[in-house]
């Protein structure tokens, strides 16, 4: 090695040597300067640590303590740390070999780490340090990081007490400015008798040398009364932009004039630069969960999210039309657009501008999973059509599946030998449901010629088709190239190679799927029968309990005569309660409800046979002939739901029915002619035999308590079985949800049956006890909660009916696609004429139903509109019914807790579900309910009808 290098090599006793720089450099070890380092768009103050022979310098930046080589451009600092002005750094005796201290991260400067001195370089400013924590040693430690090593109590302590604080890096502290201001900020250089220090409102603006009598510790209390127009680093807040514009983002920096820079959240390479503070506000913890459960609800598109995007240009009629790729969302803009990142078929990455009607979520939810399990499969040999846009002269060409792959596309084989491989399966359908959009068809039109009427054979291409199935929309071109329109074409006039449209043949079905449909009816039919047996059976016992109860056949003695032996101290009773008297008031009212609630229950036996026949007829048509009529399966949808809601109301009728039951009970035990319980039909309504008509008994005692319990029993079994019904339309998916539906089933019947018993407990003491036998407030009170019980039972089976239309919305979805997005706006401009166009807006409405998900459909659906105002109002009675009903002593804690319970819990979920409609702002969201406020409004005719699910 030569001399020179040997002279220049630094070592460890001597590393800040200076090198043998011009004779005319200023600069000396340990100034405090201004220095730009390469890439840096601003000056900021550092200390020199070297200074080398071409004039430039090693630096250690004060704010990050950071160490940069080779600075060229540094200047002196407005008042310069050279001069005896400023004070002289601490002497090196201040700390010794072995002593314990704590040295500064240079990483996270407000965290200190324990360590050991174990040794002094001669230069006094720097020493050797090994860790505690991982035995790591470090050579170049600035005495700047050090401070004596102590524990945080006595840190907290001497902080908190402390008459004269000693100062440290990166404490937080309040002081006052040369005006007079009192601002927090973080200590970033101590000297003997004042401090440099960065604000907290602009990490750009320092202080330096403010006085030690001037600097305070700041504690935990003085961010209590911080402003609220001062916004923290990292607080999530939203602002609106000068297109007015609303965005959401996080603080990444604050100024000096109290504006602001955030960060999008909708694009982390956004920033907005120097907002106001008065355009801002804070996103609160509440508004973040409220965000955070509606996107879990309704499944909103973010950034990050996964998708299915619609690729190709919008509105355009081609074969991709239909298909979606995967991908994810990278930024949502404000205009409604995506951009969307997906890898194409080359496996390359894409990113592409998309606007909202090609995005949409995953179809993963349960609804959709159900829908795709339940969905028509299309096995290998079976005949099908193929949907194809390219050829306008065979919009529908026949052929057999050849072979299935594993992306979910089939090889089809057409009739006249040509093959089709990766065949879509929204562009397949069975060989006989040709009735769909971009069908060419033949058709026989009159026409009014010169006066004269005429039929005209001609060809056109189906461009809509009416929901029930009723008509079509066709589009004309004549020999001379002019494309008309004609509306209102009935089906019964279309051919398709000389076959009808109007009807549906199961003939390409396979075996499986057929056995499916035949069990599925089968189940219908059973399910029909046991409910009209159960009906039936119960108007069977309440007319034996009006013949029994009847005045003429009534023999008093005789009853008295048979429940002496069970009734205890019947003397002692009959002496202060009476005997029964068959011609009074409260006796007659009795009788006249039970004989209004059989009539009810009559006419209500009648129109569900009525409806049950036409429905289970059009099922047994399908399962005898294969074939069946499009328009007759249509109606017979909405028919079938109507019988859904015939039948509900029946077992609400049984529920009073029930009542009645109860109340006659308890005239009969204050009579002295049972003994005193209360009358449990919970306990015994499985005991009983389900398929006795007519119960064995010896007086009208033994027969209430039994047609109670079938009731009861009838009740668990008829909204069980309704909603099975309701919530799916095939055998597979009512199989699976048939143990949940009986959960749905005892949650309903809970809050009905505690009601009932509040009132049977109510009624019974009243009666004990005050010798009163006509309805009092008290129990007036108890029948206000049974109705307020039973309108809680009816909403949440209107719920599953609600959840019921969205699978099977979901499963037309999976089974026939989405209609075409540029049909559906010529439908919409009217130009397929009045009804096309009414049916178009139902169409955007199971857009809007299907993207954002089935708990916002519900919640729009039962919170938005004025049922919001009945819903809280019968739960907050049923809070504070129930309270008041024990507060009278005259019911017994058990039911009055459930009662309680399942209303507070209902009155949870309404304010969740409010919450997530009102203060939740989402586009789809106010379209949806725009939507459902307008339909309420407008004719019968006019209202939505659903897609119907063919078989």
């Amino acid at each position: 090695m030569s001399d020179d290098e040997a002279r220049n090599k630094p070592t460890d006793d001597a590393p800040d040597a200076v090198d043998d720089a011009s004779p005319s450099s200023d600069w000396k070890v340990g100034d405090t300067v201004l220095a730009k380092g390469e890439g840096m768009s601003r000056y900021e103050r550092a200390e020199i640590r070297r200074v080398h022979r071409d004039g430039t310098a090693t630096v250690e930046y004060i704010t990050s303590g950071k160490t940069e080589k080779r600075v060229v451009k540094l200047k002196p600092t407005e008042r310069d740390e050279r001069d005896d002005a400023s004070p002289p750094r601490a002497p090196p005796s201040a700390y010794t070999v072995g002593q314990n201290v704590q040295v500064r991260n240079l990483d996270n400067p407000s965290v200190y780490d324990d360590a050991t001195i174990t040794r002094l370089h001669a230069s006094g400013a720097h020493v050797a340090v090994q860790y505690t924590s991982d035995g790591r040693r470090e050579k170049q430690v600035d005495m700047a990081r050090l401070r004596p090593h102590a524990s945080l109590w006595h840190r907290v302590l001497c902080g908190a007490f402390s008459r004269a604080p000693s100062w440290t890096k990166m404490q937080p502290v309040l002081f006052r400015t040369v005006h007079g201001a009192r601002v927090s900020g973080r200590i970033l250089r101590v000297r003997d008798t004042d401090c440099d220090i960065q604000h907290d409102s602009d990490n750009e603006h320092l202080s330096e040398h403010v006085p030690h009598a001037a600097i305070s510790a700041k504690r935990w209390w003085h961010t209590v009364r911080q402003p609220s127009t001062r916004f923290a680093i990292q607080t999530k807040v939203r602002y609106t932009d000068a297109k007015g514009r609303l965005h959401i983002g996080v603080v990444c920096k604050r100024r000096t004039n109290n504006t602001y820079d955030i960060q999008h959240d909708s694009d982390t390479e956004t920033t907005a630069t120097r907002i106001d503070a008065a355009e801002m506000q804070r996103v609160s913890t509440a508004s973040l969960w409220l965000a955070t459960l509606q996107q879990w609800c309704s499944g909103a598109i973010a950034v990050g999210a996964h998708v299915e995007v619609r690729l190709g240009k919008v509105a355009r009629d081609s074969d991709n039309d239909d298909e979606w790729t995967p991908g994810i969302v990278r930024k949502v803009r404000a205009d409604g657009k995506y951009m969307i990142a997906y890898t194409d078929k080359d496996e390359t990455s894409q990113v592409v501008k998309v606007a909202a009607t090609n995005v949409r979520r995953p179809q993963r939810n349960w609804t959709t999973l159900l829908a795709m399990r339940t969905a028509t499969s299309f096995e290998e040999g079976m005949r099908v059509e193929v949907t194809s846009v390219n050829d306008d002269k065979a919009r529908v060409r026949p052929g057999e599946i050849l072979r299935k792959h594993h992306d979910g596309t089939v090889s089809v084989r057409f009739d006249d030998g040509k093959i089709e491989k990766h065949v879509l399966s929204s562009r397949l359908r069975f060989l006989a449901s040709a009735l769909t959009i971009g069908t060419r068809v033949d058709v026989a039109l009159e026409t009014d010629h010169a006066g004269l009427s005429n039929v005209v054979a001609t060809e056109g291409v189906i461009v809509w088709v009416y929901r029930d199935h009723s008509g079509v929309v066709l589009e004309i071109t004549d020999d001379l190239g002019d494309v008309s329109i004609s509306p209102d074409v009935s089906v019964s006039a279309l051919r398709l190679h000389g076959q009808r449209l109007s009807t549906l043949t199961l003939s390409g079905h396979s075996a499986s799927r057929l056995a499916t449909l035949f069990l599925n009816t089968g189940l219908e039919a059973m399910i029909y029968i046991w409910f009209l047996f159960g009906l039936g059976a119960e108007m069977t016992e309440a007319i034996d309990v009006l013949g029994a109860i009847n005045a003429p056949q009534w023999n008093v003695t005789a009853v008295y005569a048979t429940q002496r032996p069970l009734v205890p101290n019947m003397t002692l009773c009959l002496a202060a309660h009476g005997s029964l008297d068959v011609a009074s008031s409260s006796w007659q009212l009795q009788q006249n409800w039970l004989i209004a609630l059989v009539v009810l229950k009559g006419a209500l036996f009648a129109v569900t046979l009525a409806l049950m026949g036409s429905v289970l007829g059009t099922h047994c048509q399908l399962v005898c002939h294969r074939l069946v009529d499009l328009r007759t399966f249509a109606s017979q949808g909405r028919w079938q739901g109507r019988l859904h809601i015939v039948m509900l109301t029946a077992l609400l009728g049984s529920s009073f029915t029930l009542l009645c039951y109860g109340s006659l009970h308890n005239h009969l035990v204050a009579k002295c002619l049972a003994p005193p319980v209360t009358m449990d039909a919970v306990k015994t309504a499985f005991q009983i035999a389900p398929f006795t008509v007519r119960p064995v008994y010896t007086t009208i005692v033994d027969l209430v308590p039994t047609v109670a319990a079938t009731v009861v029993f009838n009740l668990y079994r008829g909204v069980w079985l309704l909603l099975v019904l309701a919530v799916a339309p095939d055998l597979l998916s009512r199989l699976l949800l048939a143990i949940p539906m009986i959960a749905a089933t005892a949650f309903m019947l809970a809050l009905g049956l505690a009601a009932w018993t509040v009132f049977l407990q109510t009624q019974a003491a009243t009666m004990q006890t005050s010798l009163e036998m006509d309805l009092t407030t008290n129990q007036d009170m108890a029948v206000s909660l049974v109705v307020a019980a039973a309108w809680f039972s009816y909403v949440v089976a209107l719920l599953v009916v609600r959840a019921g239309a969205h699978y099977r919305l979901a499963t037309v979805h999976q089974r026939q696609g989405t209609i075409m997005e540029p049909y559906v706006r010529k439908a919409e401009r009217g130009t397929f004429g009045v009804r096309a166009q009414d049916e178009a807006k139902w169409d955007r409405l199971d857009q809007l139903q299907l993207q954002i998900g089935l708990v916002a459909s519900i919640c729009i659906e039962f919170v938005s509109g004025p049922s919001i105002v009945v819903h809280l109002g019968l739960v907050l009675w049923l809070i504070v019914g129930g309270g008041l009903a024990q507060a009278t002593g005259l019911v017994e804690g058990h039911p009055i807790l459930v009662l309680v319970l399942l209303a507070c819990l209902w009155l949870v979920l309404l304010i969740g579900a409010l919450l997530l409609v009102c203060c939740v702002k989402r586009t789809v969201w106010s379209g949806l309910r725009k939507a459902r406020r307008h339909e309420r409004v407008v004719p019968h005719a006019q209202q939505y009808q659903p897609r119907v699910v063919l078989p």
